[in-house]
């Protein structure tokens, strides 16, 4: 993924996620995340911003954890002040699967009735989640499995300040 207007086909750890808004103009749920990949280097680049839209909010990833591992098909690259983005519209040929940053093959939820899983795909996921870790250990975040959002995490004390801000702990060393 180097250039504008290719299609992209990735699965990336999703770092930060908006919470649902609609837009009027263009008659489309959307939310906005920060990715990264094997393929990013940090220290010289921002994580990747993807954006995916729908007609229907159901059709929208609901990331509830830092951590989730996300896999989009047909997506399309976009250039923006000589930054890279992804946009992935699920109601034009894109779609995407939302995977457990920790275990388990079965997805979380997903924006079509099906999607395929070969043993290539099971790798590629173990391999993400492998790299996640990796690099939630080197960046001293704590806690990859806390909750995005402050209404899931409600009763998470651990991993929300007393003004309802996600806390991402980093570890003491």
């Amino acid at each position: 993924m180097k250039s504008e207007n290719e299609a992209a086909n990735i699965y990336a750890t999703v770092l930060d996620c908006s919470g649902l808004y609609y837009m009027d103009k263009t008659g489309k749920y959307q939310c906005t995340m920060k990715l990264i990949d094997q393929s990013l280097n940090l220290d010289r680049h921002e994580p990747l911003t993807a954006t995916v839209f729908a007609r229907s909010a159901g059709e929208i990833p609901h990331v509830a954890k830092i951590g989730s591992i996300i896999r989009m098909h047909r997506a399309q690259t976009r250039k923006y002040n000589k930054q890279l983005y992804i946009n992935c519209d699920v109601n034009y040929r894109s779609a995407w699967v939302l995977f457990d940053p920790v275990e388990g093959v079965t997805p979380i939820s997903e924006s079509g009735k099906e999607h395929t899983f070969t043993p290539n795909d099971k790798n590629t996921l173990a391999e993400m989640r492998k790299f996640t870790k990796n690099f939630f250990a080197k960046n001293s975040v704590e806690c990859m499995t806390c909750l995005l959002y402050t209404s899931d995490a409600a009763d998470d004390m651990q991993c929300v300040d007393l003004g309802g801000r996600r806390i991402i702990k980093k570890k003491k060393k």
